[in-house]
């Protein structure tokens, strides 16, 4: 590796239990690898590349939106309201799609643990909506 002296800052978001703002900056050294021929750095701590929110706020916005039904516009008048983070529900998505992409591995073992499962519960639930049947179906 060659030193190059080349760095660059990256901020990061984060609210504690006490709601106070809480901004780490980190500066990542950037340096050339003379093996893959490209500029290398280190990953910021507790952040997914590319998202400006921490990994806790940002699963706690999935599990909002995924888990518990809210929209777009709450979850941002919430982060925004009472945490004072600004983002737009653009951005949100963006960092859920980025969220997926790590995620997307662990589901694939789930599937592939309930395919070969000696025992599999299922559960279904209906309800109408405009008068339309709907199914949601659980597996265990």
């Amino acid at each position: 590796m060659v030193r190059t002296g080349d760095t660059r800052t990256r901020l990061k978001e984060d609210r504690p239990t006490d709601l106070r703002a809480e901004v780490t900056e980190h500066t990542l050294h950037r340096d050339w690898c003379p093996c893959c021929q490209k500029r290398v750095e280190p990953r910021a701590p507790d952040v997914l590349p590319h998202c400006t929110l921490v990994n806790r706020l940002l699963c706690l916005s999935a599990w909002m939106h995924y888990g518990n039904g809210s929209t777009l516009r709450k979850i941002t008048e919430v982060l925004s309201y009472h945490l004072q983070i600004q983002i737009t529900p653009g951005g949100l998505v963006q960092m859920w799609h980025r969220l997926a992409d790590v995620l997307f591995p662990w589901y694939e073992q789930i599937h592939r643990e309930c395919l070969v499962a000696a025992v599999l519960c299922a559960d279904e639930t209906g309800w109408r909506v405009s008068g339309t049947t709907h199914w949601l179906w659980c597996f265990t």
